[in-house]
């Protein structure tokens, strides 16, 4: 039950496939309504480029065998050929359990550097290491009172992906990629704060059309006040 990442990557020379952020169009073959997952390609030396598909989020998440299958299918559309699965990923984004207290610290899906709307967590992980030490040394606990709750906000849209539907998924993402680059750029960084992040929540719930409202509300709320509803 624990919400996962997955995802299948092959290199292939640079040249033959442009760089892409994500492309949410099914792959050949991939029903509209099967689990979406989305294609990025990005160059990662002179001569290659990294070409994977992904399962944002899922519980249960899109095999990597079945993710490979798709990938194929889009390089075979392509006329691109590929090679051995250069990646393999398949990570939580959340861990289970309660936190331990006041006095808790974790990094990465223990804490609150892994993003668990995105996955990110290497930058965020890195870029916490420095503060960490430093309040450790001094009796302080480095995760704050902030970080916490703009953690649980980064959580609340975890729920809201895993409540979408495939076209659901595909239609919030035009709409997050449609609003301006400041909420983006709040969002997707690990480090921004509870106001950044529920500016940039607030800013995509105006512009969703209203089926999709329903889902970001309903991830927003208490499980109890829903009940009482």
């Amino acid at each position: 039950d624990v919400p996962r990442q997955t995802a299948a990557g092959v290199l292939v020379p640079a040249g033959a496939h442009e760089e892409l952020w994500m492309d949410w169009r099914p792959a050949p073959g991939v029903a509209a309504d099967a689990a979406a997952s989305f294609l990025y390609a990005v160059r990662v030396t002179g001569d290659a480029v990294l070409v994977e598909e992904t399962c944002l989020a899922g519980a249960p998440a899109v095999t990597v065998d079945e993710l490979e299958v798709r990938l194929r299918a889009r390089l075979a559309a392509r006329g691109v050929a590929a090679g051995a699965l250069h990646e393999r990923v398949d990570f939580a984004l959340l861990a289970p359990g309660p936190r331990r207290g006041r006095g808790w610290c974790g990094v990465g899906v223990r804490g609150t550097t892994l993003h668990p709307a995105t996955g990110y967590s290497v930058a965020g992980s890195l870029a916490f290491a420095e503060d960490a030490v430093s309040a450790l040394s001094t009796g302080r606990n480095p995760m704050s009172t902030d970080a916490v709750a703009a953690h649980r906000l980064r959580a609340a849209a975890l729920r809201a992906l895993l409540g979408m539907s495939a076209a659901e998924q595909r239609a919030f993402f035009e709409v997050f990629f449609g609003l301006p680059d400041r909420h983006v750029r709040a969002f997707l960084a690990s480090g921004s704060g509870t106001t950044a992040n529920a500016a940039a929540m607030a800013a995509a719930f105006g512009a969703a059309p209203w089926g999709l409202r329903r889902r970001l509300a309903r991830a927003v709320t208490p499980p109890a006040s829903r009940r009482r509803r």
